[in-house]
């Protein structure tokens, strides 16, 4: 099966959007493995919250997976790599990324990931921007795996002040709501006491409020 949509993309308000005028790409929809800009199990998988989700990536353009009082979460640009320093991660903290995160800090892996990593999974690693000021925030979202699995850091200059927590539930809503995850996973290192403690405290909120189910692994 292979269909072409035309769509439309209208400003954002939120700064989504970069360009003023109104943006427009046809989009291919395919059921066949690696064809098309949006890949479906058949006819009834084909929304138009995917079909417009799939222009926006064609087009370049980040989708919003979450928006709390503080915080937008969404997809990356390419545009986006100039920001990592930014994050001021050490060393060890880009080691308890772990090895495919890591790699995002390398130019080449950030740009064939921000290219081929939503349109094929639908999902992978976010940024959290500040709203205020649009500084970035930390990374944040879930690696491909059964179950997939969740994984967040934060900008050194937002930590103790809840933002980890706030886009944690946003994007498990998502995960729930778009996704249609019903678990997800967490692998973390022995040594990262401050991580280990906030998974705890997320699966712990996470089970309170009847969500899914959210497994820790301490490494």
């Amino acid at each position: 099966m292979e269909r072409f949509y035309y769509v439309r993309i209208d400003p954002d308000p939120r700064g989504l959007s970069a360009p003023a005028e109104e943006l427009g790409c046809r989009v291919l929809v395919s059921d066949e493995p690696w064809r098309g800009d949006l890949a479906v199990t058949g006819p009834d998988a084909v929304t138009p919250e995917r079909i417009t989700a799939a222009a926006r990536r064609k087009l370049g353009l980040p989708l919003l997976i979450g928006e709390t009082p503080r915080l937008l979460v969404r997809e990356l640009t390419a545009e986006d790599f100039g920001l990592l320093p930014a994050l001021g991660l050490s060393g060890d903290e880009l080691r308890f990324l772990g090895e495919d995160a890591a790699r995002l800090f390398r130019r080449d892996y950030f740009s064939a990931y921000v290219s081929e990593q939503y349109r094929l999974f639908e999902f992978g690693i976010w940024g959290m921007f500040e709203k205020m000021s649009g500084a970035p925030a930390g990374l944040i979202g879930f690696a491909p795996g059964d179950p997939p699995e969740f994984g967040l850091c934060t900008a050194k200059s937002f930590r103790r002040s809840g933002y980890g927590m706030e886009a944690s539930r946003a994007v498990f809503s998502y995960a729930e709501r778009e996704l249609g995850f019903t678990e997800a996973c967490s692998r973390v290192a022995s040594e990262n006491r401050g991580a280990a403690a906030f998974a705890r405290k997320l699966k712990t909120s996470l089970t309170e409020e009847g969500r899914l189910q959210f497994h820790i692994a301490i490494l």
